[in-house]
């Protein structure tokens, strides 16, 4: 059995230093409050964490079965890699959006080219 680290990022909020001085102007010195509050935390799910781990390390194509329903961005994902040839099944989508959701690296551009024209 391999197990794999829950993968997440750091990812800067741009605007945080314009709202921090709006905040120090109105209400003083916020710093203390604020301190831990300049970045999201984005996450991969799960099955991404499990997709993108054999698509990185194994050469050949693997067999992976989701027994949950996923997210919308997920089964989009999950989409995308069964048309680059990976064998994947999976129970359906609840079609939720979670705003802390990370992109795998694996074909991140192709990927995100590819669902820009599906949306569009």
């Amino acid at each position: 059995m391999n197990l794999l680290d829950p993968i997440h990022v750091d990812q800067s909020i741009s605007s945080y230093y314009v709202i921090r001085s709006k905040l120090e102007e109105i209400y003083g010195n916020v710093a203390k409050q604020l301190e831990h509050e300049n970045g999201n935390h984005i996450y991969l799910h799960i099955e991404l964490n499990v997709l993108s781990h054999i698509m990185n390390n194994d050469k050949e194509r693997k067999f992976i079965a989701v027994s949950k329903s996923c997210c919308y961005l997920c089964e989009s994902y999950i989409r995308f890699a069964k048309i680059k040839g990976h064998t994947i099944a999976f129970s359906g989508s609840h079609k939720k959006l979670y705003h802390r959701w990370k992109l795998p690296d694996a074909f991140k551009k192709e990927f995100m080219s590819n669902t820009l024209f599906d949306l569009d």
